[in-house]
């Protein structure tokens, strides 16, 4: 979150929705709300706002076939 520059929001959110000592990694709700900025930011992104999930998915992985999977619309 650091590298991303979300660091700061999401301690913001963390402040307002997370209950008192779980606003750090690895507690769930804290985990959710740095998964869903990610998200958010990658969304903003021109170069990849226009990809499809599976196109997405097929970038996220380092596994050929399952690229070449999601690539032909097939979840592996």
């Amino acid at each position: 979150m650091v590298a991303c520059g979300l660091q700061p929001e999401l301690d913001a959110l963390a402040v307002q929705h997370c209950p008192a000592g779980r606003g750090h990694y690895h507690a769930a709700l804290y985990d959710a709300l740095a998964g869903a900025l990610l998200l958010a930011s990658l969304a903003r992104e021109p170069a990849l706002a226009q990809l499809s999930t599976m196109q997405l998915l097929a970038l996220s992985t380092l596994d050929g076939d399952r690229a070449t999977s999601c690539n032909s619309g097939r979840l592996f």
